[in-house]
C-alpha cells in the first residue's frame, strides 16, 4: 500500500484566508478542499498584528462546519516580512554558519526589530576560492511568535513556516512540464505583488511591492458573494492596472540585473483579485518578455470538489498548494 496522508496549507494576505487540504498518496496528488475567506479589512500594518481578535475570529469564521483530515497546517510568510540578504561566505557546517550570522551579520543590518530569527538558503559554491553563495532569510522574532500563536488560537496546529514565493515555485514545478531556467514569478493580491526571481531552480531575491487593485476599479463598489470573483475585469480596469504594474516590475528588474547580471526569459503570474487572461494579453504586448498565467489546479481537483468549486479558484490556490508540495510528486 502506497503512503497516504493529508495536510493543510494556509495563505493569509491582507485580505484574504486561503486554504487548502491535500491527500498524497505516493507520488500522486489530490486536491480535496479549498477555503477563501475575506478577512477584516485592516489586521496588520507595517508588519505588526494590530487587530488579532478580529484576525482569529475571521479565520475560526471560515472553519466553522469544515471537516478536514488534520489540524496540522503548512504557513506562507510573504517576503514583506522578511529581509533578504545573498552572502558569499566561506564554506563552513550549518551550526558554524548560524554562528556567523548571529555574530557577523545581523548586528549589522538596518533591522527595524531587536531580536531576529533567520533561515539560510545554499545557492553555489565555490570550491577553489573555500566559498559559498548564500542566501539568508531574516525576519522579527516577535512577529513570527505572534502568527504562529494565532493560528494556534484558530484551532490549527503549525509545523512549518515557509517563503510564499518558494511554495508558489514548487507548485509550478510540479504543474508545468518544463520550466525556464531564469524565471520571474508575480503573485498578485488586492493589495500588492510579491516578485521572485530564479535561476536554475534557486530563488535568487523576492519583493513586495505596495499595489492595491480598488483604486483601479471602475464603477461602484458592490459586496462579493464569491471571495474569489475577481474586481478588475474589464480591459480598461485591467489596463491601468497593468500600467503601474509593469512600472513596479521594471523598477525592481533593473536592480536585480544590476546586481545579478542577468534578466528573466518568463513571467509567470499567479494570485487573485484580477482577470489574469486580460492581464496576460496586456502585459505580452507592452513587455518582450514571454508572459503566462501559472497552471490552474483542475487536474487535481478531487471529483467531489470538480463540482461544488468556486469557477474563479483559476490561479489563487497556487500557493496553499505548493506549500505541500515536496518535489517528489506527480499528476
Amino acid at each position: 500500500m502506497p503512503f497516504r496522508r493529508k495536510a493543510l496549507g494556509l495563505e493569509l494576505n491582507d485580505t484574504l484566508l486561503k486554504l487548502a487540504e491535500v491527500h498524497t498518496s505516493g507520488r500522486k496528488v489530490r486536491l480535496d478542499q479549498v477555503v477563501a475567506h475575506p478577512l477584516p479589512s485592516v489586521w496588520s500594518k507595517d508588519g505588526e498584528f494590530i487587530e488579532q481578535e478580529e484576525l482569529v475570529q475571521s479565520v475560526r469564521e471560515a472553519l466553522l462546519g469544515r471537516k478536514f483530515s488534520t489540524r496540522k497546517v503548512h504557513l506562507a510568510l510573504s517576503s514583506r516580512h522578511v529581509l533578504i540578504r545573498r552572502e558569499r561566505v566561506p564554506l563552513m557546517g550549518r551550526r558554524r554558519l548560524r554562528k556567523w550570522v548571529k555574530e557577523q551579520l545581523i548586528p549589522n543590518l538596518p533591522l527595524s526589530y531587536e531580536e531576529a530569527v533567520f533561515d539560510s538558503i545554499p545557492l553555489e559554491k565555490h570550491e577553489l576560492e573555500n566559498e559559498q553563495d548564500v542566501m539568508f532569510v531574516i525576519a522579527s522574532k516577535k512577529y513570527v511568535e505572534t502568527f504562529l500563536k494565532i493560528i494556534e488560537w484558530c484551532g490549527l496546529e503549525p509545523v512549518s513556516l515557509d517563503l510564499t514565493s518558494l511554495a508558489l515555485y514548487r507548485w509550478l514545478r510540479f504543474s508545468t512540464e518544463r520550466l525556464p531556467s531564469r524565471l520571474l514569478t508575480l503573485h498578485l493580491s488586492m493589495t500588492g505583488v510579491e516578485l521572485a526571481c530564479f535561476k536554475d531552480g534557486d530563488m535568487q531575491d523576492a519583493h513586495f511591492s505596495p499595489l492595491s487593485m480598488p483604486p483601479f476599479r471602475i464603477g461602484p463598489d458592490h459586496p462579493q458573494t464569491d471571495p474569489l470573483k475577481p474586481i478588475l475585469l474589464n480591459e480598461q480596469e485591467v489596463s491601468a492596472y497593468g500600467q503601474q504594474l509593469l512600472s513596479e516590475v521594471n523598477q525592481k528588474l533593473a536592480e536585480w540585473e544590476s546586481a545579478y547580471s542577468w534578466s528573466p526569459d518568463q513571467w509567470v503570474l499567479t494570485g487573485d483579485g484580477i482577470d489574469f487572461t486580460l492581464l496576460n494579453r496586456w502585459l505580452s504586448k507592452e513587455t518582450s518578455a514571454k508572459v503566462e498565467s501559472g497552471p490552474t489546479p483542475q487536474d487535481i481537483l478531487s471529483p467531489f470538489l470538480q463540482e461544488r468549486v468556486s469557477r474563479w479558484i483559476g490561479l489563487s490556490m497556487s500557493v496553499p498548494v505548493g506549500l505541500l508540495l515536496n518535489g517528489r510528486e506527480k499528476q
